[in-house]
């Protein structure tokens, strides 16, 4: 799993933008807590060198709200998963702040979504890139608490 400070979140330098905390629910030792933006991106990638062969992953995006939040119930997050340089890239897109349109209660109190996945056929395959983005329109969006992103194998058959 990437913490919060692993992936790329934009202007997540920004204080004025987003928090970097600590709570106690967090394997990690900081999170990443949305003041407010009107663009909302989170992007990574890795290596698949670093994953078992011949697996398919999912990758989830792991999150909950603060006390305030503001505009998840009315964005769609847009979310992709696809081997650099593919053209041909997964897309998702799901209301974060509903759970019957893809977020799900973990038994740690955090929330996941699937992001998409992929095979890892031979474990050297080069690099998968992740994407959670909302840029579209001007609502500001507040409250989003990023843990991180996981790769996990899937059960299949």
């Amino acid at each position: 799993m990437f913490a919060a400070n692993g992936p790329t979140i934009i202007w997540g330098d920004s204080p004025q933008y987003w928090r970097w905390t600590s709570i106690p629910e967090s394997r990690f030792p900081l999170v990443a807590e949305l003041n407010y933006v009107w663009w909302l991106e989170v992007k990574g990638r890795i290596e698949t060198k670093l994953l078992s062969s011949n697996t398919t992953y999912g990758v989830f995006f792991i999150f909950k709200f603060g006390r305030i939040k503001w505009r998840f119930d009315k964005r769609r997050l847009e979310l992709t998963v696809n081997f650099e340089g593919n053209v041909n890239e997964s897309q998702k897109k799901v209301f974060p702040d509903t759970p019957r349109n893809g977020p799900q209660p973990r038994m740690d109190g955090w929330m996941e979504v699937e992001m998409g996945e992929f095979f890892n056929e031979f474990g050297d395959d080069g690099s998968v890139m992740f994407k959670l983005l909302d840029f579209h329109g001007s609502d500001t969006k507040a409250g989003l608490i990023v843990e991180g992103v996981e790769f996990r194998p899937k059960h299949t058959g």
